[in-house]
């Protein structure tokens, strides 16, 4: 199978844990914008990176990354970032700053024009 692939790192993110179980989401905002038209969120995956947390005092938080996400070119069934998926997920409640990241991956058939794309991807921190 011949693929075309676009690589990027995720920014890193920082955000401060108030205590709840759950973390940030995120999902791709719209198509991307590409030299030949639209081509669907559905075909960007992500490899969250391992999280690094500062802690208060005494805090037990602990927190994980959130799964791999395939590209639809990778995984047929897979709907990629065009749905909302887990970047990292907090264990144990507690306070302090997590810093987040991760790999990003835009996969296409082979015959995918070369070029800029460009979309918006919405990260949402959630706490249960």
């Amino acid at each position: 199978m011949s693929v075309r692939r676009a690589v990027a790192v995720l920014a890193v993110l920082a955000p401060l844990d108030a205590g709840g179980r759950r973390g940030p989401a995120a999902r791709a905002g719209g198509d991307f914008a590409g030299p030949t038209g639209p081509t669907g969120t559905e075909y960007l995956g992500w490899q969250p990176a391992r999280p690094s947390s500062a802690l208060e005092p005494g805090s037990p938080l602990s927190v994980q990354a959130g799964p791999a996400v395939e590209s639809r070119y990778a995984a047929s069934r897979s709907a990629g970032l065009g749905t909302s998926r887990l970047l990292a997920e907090s264990l144990v409640p507690g306070r302090g700053v997590t810093t987040l990241g991760g790999v990003l991956q835009l996969a296409g058939p082979a015959s995918t024009a070369g070029g800029a794309y460009t979309s918006t991807l919405t990260v949402t921190l959630v706490s249960s």
